[in-house]
């Protein structure tokens, strides 16, 4: 039996070896699988946070250039009837935007000698009238004046005279363009100026002289300068309408935003034009590296054949005809990083997309750990399991073989006191007075037996829940060991009881208390014969803080070896020495004393030294005031419920 429960041991530890090694490769792909979505995830986002900005600054930029096109002054409507036909652009500009509150004013600023004169357009009169120079457009004065200059050189450099003077003025230089094709020009020559903002289109001359295309004819420098048609934005319109519409509409999903979106200028020092959380930070303060930008407020003449400039059409304006290679879109559609004026980046909710990207990877991670966590911890437990199984099996059969034996010798008592009796063999009363007692002992030994195996299954607690009642302990062990008297006559042992008179009742199950007791009893009597010796002792103490009653049951045995006193409450389980002295025994005895009192609210305990022999202890809870007996007749009736 021994052998066969060894035997599993070796396939059992490569089982275990095998399932942790599973496991760990499993980690490690799961590892690097989790990496690898986390990176592509990464990607993906960046990708889509990326195409998002970059559409919000070509709307922004096609409302911008719809009405740097179609509000451009042409050189026709200089003269005194100019203002009807601008009127005409104006209000069809206006059938075609979807923000008509982007501009505020429309300007033009003649080309003279001396100061730079301005012209107002006002709709309602459908004219153009003298006006004073606002504060808001001081920075485009101080541009215009600074050209002045230089358009006068190229003047006569035209006319095939020497320059008279070198151009001087702030801000001049070469015509330089921003960023790829298609953006506009930066420096003197730029049609945006964002401080104020406003965007700024020079008059030209109409084109006389055919093949114009290269050098500066081809931007129209070479022509008279006639003066320029100055927009005027509303920064406030665009910070409360056109910025809030295009920022809600790529990264509002649902109404709330997955990404925090802030339009700042490129001029030093940076300032905050929109901030769709304005209770983040405040303005012109450090600002956090964004998730994906793109440069916006500028004209983007890669939208000329995109329906915003109509290139081409007769009835649109001098602009939209602008040069050949406009016409023929050879800008392409998507502008570089540091194309506009301003700058607009976007940052995730969450702080950024790299902290996104961590915590989903730390929660695959953890999902996917925690997965083979459970795999694991599940197979550990079939594992477990099995080795339980099969160690319960081999208890099992070792039950088996204890129950029949102690079944077979009552039985063989009562079977050949029966056939003494039915044969005849004994007449004398006294003989059979003796043999009836044998009947009726051996008969209460296998009713105890079966009593305890039927404890053990639990059909006892299925059928009925015995009542609790307050009980003396001096009660209780006199009635197991009346229980017990053949035993301990047949082991002549001597039985020594010490129990204070006054002790305090406890509350228990009467029957479940003494089958405890009992089982201690005959243990005692079984394993420790050679003492001769059965001590039964019980004191008043405290244990938790609560009132308790002790009884222990000692002998002078052999005692029980250091390694099994974590394992005799087991069912099943019989000691080493048990199983070489052949005491006989079901091992259930112990395992019964333990439910009970885990029942009864109680403990045991117990106390060994081998050679020495044992001590077992029943920790019983005091009963309550209120139930106990206030009366010795109250108290008999208790103890026999019948009188």
């Amino acid at each position: 039996m021994f052998e066969r429960s060894r035997t599993p041991r070796v396939p059992m530890a490569l089982a275990v070896v095998s399932l942790l090694a599973v496991l760990g490769l499993l980690a490690t792909l799961q590892y690097r699988w989790v990496g690898q979505v986390g990176e592509a995830e990464r990607v993906r986002l960046q990708a889509g946070a990326r195409t998002r900005v970059e559409q919000l600054a070509q709307d922004f930029d096609r409302e911008i250039t719809r009405a740097y096109a179609w509000l451009q002054v042409d050189p026709d409507m200089l003269g005194e009837d100019g203002g009807p036909r601008f009127a005409v652009r104006y209000e069809r500009w206006g059938a075609h935007t979807d923000y008509p509150g982007l501009v505020t004013a429309v300007y033009v600023a003649p080309s003279r000698d001396g100061p730079v004169r301005l012209r107002r357009f006002d709709p309602g009169q459908r004219a153009f009238l003298d006006a004073e120079w606002p504060a808001e457009l001081a920075p485009v004065r101080k541009r215009l004046e600074a050209l002045q200059p230089l358009l006068h050189v190229l003047e006569q450099a035209r006319g095939g005279r020497e320059p008279t003077h070198e151009p001087r003025g702030e801000g001049l230089g070469r015509p330089e363009r921003g960023g790829e094709r298609g953006g506009a020009f930066r420096g003197p020559f730029g049609p945006v100026i964002d401080e104020a903002p406003a965007l700024v289109s020079p008059i030209f001359a109409a084109q006389t002289t055919p093949g114009e295309g290269e050098g500066p004819e081809r931007f129209g420098f070479g022509r008279p300068r006639l003066g320029a048609t100055i927009v005027l934005l509303d920064r406030g319109y665009i910070q409360r309408e056109l910025l809030p519409a295009l920022a809600g509409r790529y990264f509002a999903g649902g109404g709330e935003f997955d990404y925090g979106v802030m339009v700042t200028t490129r001029r030093e020092p940076r300032a905050v034009v929109y901030r769709s959380d304005p209770e983040a930070a405040p303005e012109n303060v450090g600002h956090p590296t964004p998730d994906a930008m793109a440069g916006l407020l500028d004209v983007r003449f890669d939208l000329v054949d995109s329906g915003a400039l109509r290139a081409g059409d007769p009835a649109a304006p001098a602009a939209h005809r602008g040069p050949r290679d406009v016409r023929k879109g050879a800008f392409p559609p998507r502008p570089r990083p540091d194309h506009g004026m301003w700058e607009v980046g976007v940052l995730h909710r969450s702080g950024s997309l790299e902290q996104v990207v961590a915590r989903t990877r730390h929660r695959n991670l953890l999902i996917s750990f925690g997965t083979l966590l459970l795999l694991g911890a599940s197979a550990a437990m079939v594992l477990l399991s099995s080795q339980r199984a099969r160690r319960l099996a081999a208890q099992q059969v070792e039950f088996v073989a204890g129950v029949s034996h102690e079944l077979r010798t009552p039985v063989a008592v009562v079977c050949a006191a029966g056939e003494n009796l039915a044969d005849g063999l004994v007449r004398d009363p006294a003989e059979v007075r003796v043999y009836g007692a044998t009947v009726r002992d051996e008969g209460r030994r296998l009713s105890e037996m079966i009593e305890q195996v039927l404890e053990f299954a639990g059909i006892e607690s299925r059928e009925r829940r015995r009542a609790r009642e307050p009980i003396a302990a001096a009660e209780v062990v006199e009635e197991a060991l009346k229980a017990c008297a053949g035993t301990i006559a047949e082991a002549k042992i001597d039985v020594e009881i010490r129990i204070p008179p006054a002790l305090p009742l406890v509350l228990g199950d009467r029957p479940g208390l003494r089958r405890a007791l009992q089982n201690l009893i005959q243990n005692a009597a079984r394993h420790a014969s050679s003492g001769r010796w059965i001590g039964i002792a019980a004191e008043a103490g405290h244990a938790g803080g609560a009132e308790v009653v002790r009884i222990t049951v000692r002998d002078r045995g052999p005692g029980i070896p250091p390694g099994e006193e974590a394992r005799i409450f087991q069912a099943f389980y019989r000691g080493r020495q048990a199983l070489a002295a052949g005491v006989s025994g079901s091992g259930l005895g112990l395992s019964l004393v333990h439910r009970i009192m885990g029942a009864h609210g109680g403990a045991v305990e117990v106390q060994s030294t081998p050679g020495a022999g044992s001590a077992f202890t029943l920790v019983l809870p005091v009963a309550p005031a209120s139930r106990r007996p206030h009366s010795i007749e109250e108290r008999n009736a208790q103890a026999d419920p019948a009188r």
